[in-house]
C-alpha cells in the first residue's frame, strides 16, 4: 500500500474517540466510513469515494480548514469534483447547520455535505467498514 494511503488509514484510525459538535451519537471513524458507505452506494466514482472516506482526517486540526488539508494530501490522486468537495465542505457544512439556502450555481461541495457528510451521523445506518474499502483505497492512492 502507497505510504500516503498508510498514513491516512492511520489518522482515520484516530478519529474513533472523537464526535461531531452537533451529534455524539457516531465518533467521526463511523460518521467517516459511512459518508465513504453512502458515495458508494450511489455510484460515486472510486476518487470520490476515497475522498468521503479522508475529507474529515484533519479535523482535529483545525475546523474550517481541515478540508484543504485533506484536500492537498488528495490532490495527486483525486479528480476536481472530489478534490472541490473536499477543499470547500467545510463552508458548505457551517452554512447548512446555519440555514443558509444553497447556492445558485453548481457547487460541489454543497452537493457533498448535502448528499453525503450531513446524512452520515445516523448510528443506525448500515455502514460497510475499512476492510471493504482498502481495495479502492490502494487503486486511487498509487
Amino acid at each position: 500500500m502507497h505510504p500516503v494511503a498508510e498514513r491516512l488509514i492511520k489518522l482515520l484510525l484516530t478519529r474513533k474517540h472523537e464526535f461531531a459538535e452537533f451529534d455524539k451519537r457516531l465518533n467521526k471513524l463511523g460518521h467517516s466510513l459511512q459518508c465513504a458507505t453512502r458515495a458508494l452506494q450511489a455510484d460515486e466514482t472510486p476518487d470520490y469515494v476515497v475522498m468521503c472516506l479522508f475529507h474529515d482526517v484533519f479535523g482535529g486540526f483545525e475546523p474550517l480548514q481541515h478540508g484543504n488539508m485533506a484536500g492537498v494530501v488528495l490532490r495527486p490522486f483525486i479528480g476536481m469534483k472530489a478534490l472541490m468537495a473536499c477543499y470547500e465542505h467545510p463552508f458548505a457544512m457551517q452554512d447548512l447547520l446555519e440555514g443558509k439556502p444553497p447556492p445558485e450555481a453548481p457547487n460541489a461541495a454543497w452537493d457533498f455535505v448535502t448528499k453525503y457528510d450531513h446524512p452520515s451521523f445516523d448510528p443506525d445506518y448500515e455502514t460497510l467498514d475499512l476492510a471493504y474499502f482498502l481495495p479502492i483505497i490502494e487503486a486511487v492512492i498509487k
